[in-house]
């Protein structure tokens, strides 16, 4: 059947089936409400792409005849997002272009504005253009965190984290990621969210995918096993394609091939007739394809990779028509935003030259009657200046050679106390010294007086005899003490411990 008959059929039916559809809506509160009723239905685990299709297209429909923007621009959104879960890129491209045409209403509803830039990033991740998806990530983040609904944010912003990992490559910033989404559950609102337990759930299989990379046996096992278990619960089979899928790449890392199949093989069955992404069923296939081969089952390595082949044939030239229109399209977006710049910057210099045009005329005038004025005001000025510089100057020096005396007096005073034994010794020292001390405080907080007082003696260069002598202790007792000391201040051995305590 052809295509455009296809799409004359569905059309019709869905004419006939207006009461079930439930969209005979003449105001905007009617529209919302099917929305609403479609974002529900959404989370099904058995989507019909046909149904979400028919449904936005009426909701388009009804949309444009009321000048709802709203409505047009989440209807249109669907299109585009099954579009692309169906590899058709360059279908999904063109109404994500429609729906930017609405700049304004996007930049006032960051929920929509977050949404098309997902499906953007999604997009362009599934293209291989993977520095554009990066810009898409940075983007969405910002306006993610513009949702005044705190619970709606968190939804948000945690789809985005836990996705990162398919544009990240550095694995510290893919767990950073996972943290904050992680963090995100603490918020009371998010509970109020239709998603929040399958978030959940997904939570543990981007952790399981993350130690799964980091070759962390145990935790990635772990973390797969528990996303099955609360599955279970949840009666919700699609994320396990994700976790039957996380844990056969485990059992193929182990060579427990057998195991793997099983898993694989389990993946695909959840997969369903509807699978909500084709890039899984492509994975799925190839995957099985290379477990076969290490079986040395050849009739069903073939059989898979047949399919495999023949849907990645067709997808490709939908991928290679869609990255030529996406780079087509960010050019005339790029071009439209210069032409906005110059538009913009030309009006701004005009009127910048009309005002400084009237500032100089102005100017002049004053100037001239003020020139004179202010030369004998200058003059007289820089001579106060003068004076007032030569007698800074002269105080300056005074104060130095003051200071240095006083430092000198007190350094003299110091090393006498410590020679004497004087109780009063270290905090003189602290005194004289009171960024050392901190510092000293900062690396160990649980220093004792004594070993204070044994830092201070070396700080002044008093040798280890000498320190025992003025101490009243004996030579293997101080060492022990120096040794104590390095160790509780971290002191690398190869180091002068007198060295390291002039550069503290």
């Amino acid at each position: 059947m052809a295509l455009s008959k296809k799409v004359l059929i569905i059309t019709f039916i869905s004419l006939l089936s207006l009461t079930s559809f439930n969209v005979k809506a003449q105001t905007t509160k009617e529209i919302d409400s099917v929305i609403l009723k479609m974002i529900h239905e959404s989370y099904d685990e058995n989507l019909d792409f046909d149904k979400i299709i028919r449904e936005s297209f009426e909701i388009i429909k009804k949309s444009e005849s009321l000048n709802y923007e709203e409505g047009i621009v989440v209807g249109n959104m669907f299109v585009a997002d099954v579009l692309a879960k169906q590899g058709e890129y360059k279908k999904s491209l063109e109404y994500i272009k429609k729906i930017k045409k609405f700049s304004k209403y996007l930049s006032e509803n960051p929920t929509d504005d977050f949404n098309l830039l997902i499906l953007q990033y999604e997009n362009c991740h599934n293209l291989g253009l993977n520095s554009l998806a990066q810009q898409y990530f940075k983007k969405a983040e910002k306006v993610g965190l513009k949702v005044k609904h705190e619970g709606l944010k968190a939804a948000n912003l945690f789809n985005l984290y836990t996705s990162y990992d398919i544009i990240g490559k550095d694995q510290k910033s893919i767990y950073h990621y996972l943290n904050r989404a992680r963090k995100l559950f603490d918020i009371e609102k998010y509970k109020e969210i239709a998603s929040y337990k399958q978030d959940k759930i997904l939570l543990n299989i981007s952790f399981g995918n993350y130690f799964l990379k980091k070759d962390n046996k145990d935790s990635t096992k772990f973390y797969y096993e528990l996303s099955l278990k609360l599955l279970k619960k949840e009666k919700d089979d699609y994320l396990g394609v994700y976790a039957h899928k996380g844990l056969s790449k485990l059992y193929e890392q182990q060579n427990n091939i057998a195991k793997a199949l099983e898993h694989r093989l389990k993946s695909i069955e959840m997969l369903g007739d509807n699978p909500s992404s084709i890039e899984d069923v492509l994975d799925a296939y190839l995957s099985t394809s290379k477990i076969y081969d290490k079986l040395g089952d050849n009739k069903n390595e073939k059989y898979y990779r047949d399919l495999y082949t023949v849907l990645n044939d067709s997808i490709e030239k939908n991928k290679s028509k869609a990255r030529d229109f996406t780079v087509i399209h960010l050019l005339e977006e790029q071009k439209q935003e210069i032409e906005k710049t110059k538009s913009t910057s030309s009006k701004l210099q005009i009127i910048i030259l009309i005002v400084v045009l009237i500032i100089s005329i102005l100017g002049y005038f004053k100037f001239r009657n003020y020139n004179q004025r202010r030369k004998d005001e200058t003059q007289s000025l820089l001579k106060d200046i003068e004076e007032y510089e030569e007698k800074l100057e002269k105080n300056n020096i005074e104060s130095q050679v003051f200071l240095l005396e006083k430092r000198e007096a007190g350094y003299n005073d110091l090393i006498d106390l410590g020679k004497k034994n004087h109780p009063n010794f270290y905090n003189y020292f602290k005194e004289l010294y009171p960024s050392l001390h901190e510092k000293l405080i900062e690396i160990d907080p649980n220093l004792q007086l004594s070993e204070l007082i044994l830092c201070a003696y070396l700080y002044l260069d008093f040798t280890t005899k000498e320190i025992a002598i003025y101490t009243f202790k004996s030579f293997r007792t101080i060492q022990n003490r120096k040794y104590t000391l390095r160790k509780k201040l971290n002191v690398p051995t190869s180091e002068d411990i007198y060295v390291w305590m002039k550069m503290l």
